[in-house]
């Protein structure tokens, strides 16, 4: 068993795709996870597994991602969608 302290653990933001059979909407539906983990490679495979825990059916190898950023960045549209050039 391997044994992370915690003062190792960075705060990730990952932005994920949900796959096209999880959605009616595909293309347009994400998935924003906010992670710790000791680097981006687990970040990743963590926001994954959260990710595919909310879909069921779902493979959270499945779910792409579409960005990530050190720290917790927060979503300032409220998740609302804004039409620009209106």
């Amino acid at each position: 068993m391997i044994t992370i302290k915690k003062s190792t653990l960075k705060k990730y933001t990952v932005l994920l795709l949900y796959p096209d059979y999880a959605t009616d909407a595909y293309g347009h539906e994400t998935y924003l996870a906010w992670v710790k983990a000791e680097c981006i490679v687990h970040a990743l495979e963590l926001a994954q597994i959260e990710a595919s825990a909310c879909a069921s059916g779902s493979v959270p190898e499945d779910f792409h991602v579409l960005f990530t950023a050190r720290g917790h960045v927060e979503d300032i549209t409220g998740g609302e969608e804004i039409q620009v050039g209106q």
